[in-house]
């Protein structure tokens, strides 16, 4: 019997609810809206890669190991771009209207979780240390716990009502100075199809809004350098739920 794939109702860790879907970037319409369902879509990128670790971490085959740990460890490569992103580009400039210092107080809680966590992968990867799927399980969970946590409750930090402060050009200032420090954070083999594969497009067909010479890059070249990570995403390079056979 073919194992089925996990609906989002069936996750270890719920998705931030994304109102309206599917949903559609509007050049013309307001960017402070938009700016939340952006953050939102990210963050479930991050979650439901995540599920897809805890669920496969005791299904993993000896000659998969090195693969996992390679998956595992892109995910927390882009959950630092992420969280360095916001600390140095976007926050920096939304406190100059709200109140960003929980959100930053909040990233200390998964930091020695999540290094632990890298730490073991890094082991694994270089066959330092015998892969045990139910201690990357318990890893996974102590550091998941507080970092989905953080995910779902900053977006109370930056809803439409909140952004509202805003004008559109302050939006595309910061998006303009977040765009800069990312070309310059490379991970174009990791990061950008690890994003590719968790990402549901069923819920948001034009997102990320990258030009379309990039997102055909992503798809038909970045994603085959690493192309045995992402046999342990949630979806295939496509936008199709997968599950990991083994």
């Amino acid at each position: 019997m073919e194992p089925k794939s996990t609906s989002d109702s069936e996750l270890r860790w719920p998705l931030i609810p994304l109102a309206n879907a599917p949903v559609r970037f509007d050049p013309n319409g307001s960017l402070t809206a938009w700016f939340s369902v952006d953050m939102t879509l990210i963050h479930n990128v991050i979650i439901r890669s995540i599920n897809a670790m805890w669920k496969n971490a005791p299904l993993v085959i000896p000659a998969d190991e090195a693969a996992f740990a390679g998956y595992v460890l892109s995910g927390i490569q882009l959950i630092h771009t992420h969280h360095h992103t916001e600390e140095y580009i976007i926050f920096p400039r939304l406190q100059e209207k709200l109140n960003m210092q929980h959100n930053i107080e909040q990233h200390e809680e998964f930091q020695e979780p999540m290094q632990q966590l890298e730490d073991y992968f890094k082991r694994v990867q270089a066959k330092e240390n015998k892969y045990d799927g139910e201690k990357a399980q318990r890893l996974l969970e102590a550091f998941a716990e507080p970092l989905v946590a953080h995910l779902t409750e900053e977006l109370d930090t930056i809803s439409p009502e909140k952004m509202s402060v805003f004008t559109n050009e302050e939006i595309l200032a910061t998006n303009k100075a977040l765009e800069e420090h990312l070309k310059s954070l490379g991970g174009f083999f990791t990061q950008l199809p690890y994003g590719l594969t968790a990402h549901d497009i069923h819920q948001a067909p034009e997102w990320p809004p990258l030009p379309g010479p990039i997102k055909w890059f992503i798809k038909n070249i970045a994603y085959f350098v690493n192309r045995s990570y992402w046999k342990f995403a949630p979806m295939t390079r496509h936008g199709e739920p997968q599950v990991y056979r083994g």
